[in-house]
């Protein structure tokens, strides 16, 4: 991924993103168009999966925040 615009990094064709907005409070999903036949890759599923968790679960990702900045490596800070 090495193109960019005037509005910033462009995503390939086979690529995906989740993207923070509104000054980084929120999040937006970027996918490319795919034929109806095609299969959804596993990794974009879970990426969809932990937006909608970030937009409706706000106790999951304090977990999720206080698994990554202290428990993840058996440890905690």
């Amino acid at each position: 991924m090495e193109a960019y615009s005037d509005y910033g990094t462009v995503l390939d064709d086979k690529e995906c993103a989740i993207v923070s907005t509104d000054n980084m409070t929120q999040l937006n999903m970027l996918i490319p168009d795919m034929p109806e036949d095609e299969k959804v890759p596993p990794l974009v599923i879970y990426l969809f999966a932990c937006a909608v968790r970030y937009d409706k679960e706000p106790d999951f990702v304090e977990e999720m925040i206080d698994w990554f900045m202290n428990d993840r490596n058996g440890h905690t800070s």
